[in-house]
């Protein structure tokens, strides 16, 4: 009977931190086709297209940067919102193509869990803690990614 209990009390323990590891996280967007991204994790997701929940990214604008979330490695398609399973570490690679003007990625702090790291790096090597600055500025083609992981206790 102990036994039961503490695996029902496991399980209650690991669905609650389930829960409370779902977010969404806008990434505001100038100069692109789009004005915002969104990322995020929700138990009831996959790592792959969910219908209802991903969406793919509008078609591109003439003489605009363009900016979409990747799908997949080989996928022509891009989305616009990108919903996980909160399984971490997860990464989204958003590809960034600017125009004529630099393309500005800024995102808000309170958006992010507790408990959950973001950091994003640039096609350079440049690693930004996303929790200490709000934004990068890119001006040539490159591929952004963002990986949220937990915080070390």
């Amino acid at each position: 009977m102990k036994e039961k209990l503490s695996l029902t009390l496991l399980f209650c323990a690991f669905l609650a931190f389930a829960a409370d590891a779902s977010f969404e996280c806008t990434l505001t967007i100038k100069n692109a086709q789009v004005s915002q991204l969104i990322i995020g994790c929700h138990q009831d997701a996959t790592d792959g297209y969910d219908r209802g929940r991903d969406i793919y990214v509008p078609p591109f604008g003439m003489g605009t940067g363009v900016i979409g979330i990747i799908l997949a490695e080989k996928s022509p398609n891009m989305l616009y919102k990108d919903i996980r399973p909160p399984k971490y570490p997860q990464t989204w690679r958003i590809d960034c193509k600017p125009a004529r003007n630099p393309i500005i990625l800024s995102w808000k702090q309170q958006d992010f869990p507790d408990g959950l790291l973001l950091k994003a790096t640039t096609g350079k090597g440049n690693v930004i803690d996303m929790r200490a600055k709000n934004g990068l500025r890119i001006s040539s083609a490159e591929v952004i990614t963002i990986t949220v992981s937990p915080a070390a206790k």
